[in-house]
């Protein structure tokens, strides 16, 4: 396999030529400009949000009818996660991988608070 090896001195070359067919000038090479901050989130917008002003124990994306079926009396989980050991399980990626794949039915996973 041949190895290609580009210099300074063959780009300009090389780009020399291909302006002069164009009839500009060429330009010298620089150093590429340093690149600057990436864009940003529009101002008052986060991820995961929790609005302080409501009592509401749920993040701003969990939609409306999300929150009226967990804010049910007898609010009904698939299984629990409780680090003391009183769940279904102790760590809430068991409880992710008990879900089924591919699934439409909502799995619902509580997760137990934990005092220290």
């Amino acid at each position: 396999m041949a190895e290609c090896l580009w210099t300074a001195s063959t780009v300009h070359l090389v780009s020399s030529n291909l302006l002069s067919l164009s009839g500009q000038k060429p330009q010298p090479i620089t150093k590429p400009r340093p690149i600057g901050k990436g864009p940003t989130a529009p101002p008052g917008r986060t991820l995961g949000n929790i609005d302080e002003d409501e009592e509401s124990q749920f993040p701003d994306w969990f939609r409306p009818e999300d929150r009226r079926i967990l804010e049910t009396n007898g609010v009904s989980y698939d299984v629990s996660v409780a680090q003391d050991g009183t769940g279904n399980f102790t760590t809430i990626m068991d409880a992710v991988r008990e879900a089924p794949d591919y699934s439409w039915t909502r799995f619902v996973i509580y997760i137990k608070k934990v005092y220290t």
